[in-house]
């Protein structure tokens, strides 16, 4: 559509102290409409990317939801930036994403890092995700 769709995190508006903050501008940088999404505690987007179907999947990480310290949290949008559904990633340490890209198959395939898993302090973590943002055998 020429515009841009921007994500990250903001302290100023939304549920919790930081929160996921998805903008979406037209071709000349006005705000067509923006979102928050989060919980009590910390959240953040590091990548987002629009989807065949014309919404975006979100990807970053969040402390608000999940099982550990912080997960990697994934969010699919419609094209509103209204939430179709959100999942999360991780064990009991930090894990977050950042980056996401939707394969051929209508998937995903989410990068991160993790401290939950793996030989090191901190991994590499790589996910495949099927189109409703189930990961069957990451764990």
């Amino acid at each position: 559509d020429g515009g841009y769709i921007v994500a990250g995190w903001t302290w100023s508006y939304g549920a919790g102290g930081e929160d996921i903050w998805v903008l979406k501008l037209d071709s000349n940088g006005n705000k067509l409409w923006d979102k928050t999404y989060g919980g009590r505690d910390l959240d953040g987007a590091y990548s987002i990317q629009q989807t065949q179907d014309g919404g975006y999947i979100v990807a970053g990480w969040t402390r608000s939801y999940g099982a550990g310290e912080s997960d990697i949290w994934v969010l699919k949008l419609d094209s509103n930036g209204n939430k179709l559904w959100d999942k999360t990633y991780g064990g009991s340490k930090g894990d977050w994403a950042n980056s996401i890209q939707q394969t051929q198959d209508g998937g995903y395939i989410v990068a991160g890092g993790t401290k939950s898993y793996g030989a090191g302090s901190e991994d590499i973590w790589v996910l495949k995700l099927d189109s409703d943002g189930n990961c069957n055998g990451c764990f």
